[in-house]
């Protein structure tokens, strides 16, 4: 006897074309180069999301503090001053719900313990089509 069951077959994450889970999630991006900060804002809003941008984490904080109120956190670990690693730390104390996607330069901050609470990682590439699909996975498997 024969079973076979039909199940579907996912491509790679960059060849997957994102689904915002809600238009109006609102982003909160944390990137320390301003051109890439204006980049990748400019890449998330085409998406349809709301996106507030920050140069560092004290910033990210501040923001957050006087009223931000993300969906999600976008965000490298190299950070001047205060770094992603305690960004994210400082922001699930008050934001148990939000979902964290570290964009940064390499992988192995992946191994940091600081770094588990995260929802997905993605390395920083020219191409932001992994970012696009990382963000909207990490938000459609937010807990509600």
């Amino acid at each position: 006897m024969n079973l076979a069951f039909d199940r579907p077959t996912l491509a790679p994450a960059r060849l997957r074309t994102p689904v915002v889970p809600r238009p109006s999630a609102h982003v909160l991006l944390v990137e320390s180069d301003p051109g890439l900060r204006r980049w990748y804002r400019h890449v998330l809003s085409a998406e349809g999301y709301s996106v507030d941008a920050a140069a560092g984490g004290e910033e990210a904080l501040e923001k957050m503090r006087q009223g931000v109120a993300p969906d999600a956190l976008v965000l490298e670990v190299a950070l001047p001053g205060m770094n992603g690693i305690e960004l994210l730390r400082h922001a699930l104390q008050d934001h148990p719900r939000l979902a964290v996607v570290f964009n940064t330069e390499c992988e192995s901050f992946k191994a940091h313990f600081g770094t588990w609470a995260a929802d997905r990682f993605v390395v920083k590439s020219s191409d932001p089509s992994e970012l696009k699909v990382a963000l909207a996975d990490a938000l459609r498997h937010r807990p509600q």
